[in-house]
């Protein structure tokens, strides 16, 4: 939750601090930011990639009106609820290996 902002910038969202509020708020502080071993985009970009059977792209947040109207069929699509979590939960956990097994080497 963030302290400064009522609604969390979308950059900082990205990351986790571990530091208090008042380190965000000071230009003199810089928070310390953790490491997470996968990035949520990467993996839910991954994840539509493998169910669409396309290239990862990203769409940046504001453009995703111009994608949906271009990729109205694309946004329609649905698939079953507990195979994309299943499958979702599957890329975090090897793309968490990978991270832990980049960073002993």
């Amino acid at each position: 939750m963030c302290s400064i902002y009522e609604q969390r910038p979308l950059a900082c969202r990205e990351h986790y601090v571990k530091h208090s509020a008042e380190a965000c708020r000071s230009v003199y502080v810089i928070p310390k930011v953790l490491e997470m071993p996968v990035q949520v985009p990467n993996a839910l970009g991954q994840l539509a990639s493998e169910l669409e059977g396309t290239s990862i792209e990203a769409v940046i947040l504001p453009l995703v009106l111009v994608w949906y109207e271009e990729n109205s069929d694309r946004a329609e699509q649905t698939w079953p609820c507990s195979m994309m979590v299943k499958r979702f939960v599957e890329i975090i956990k090897v793309m968490a290996s990978r991270s832990s097994t980049a960073l002993v080497v």
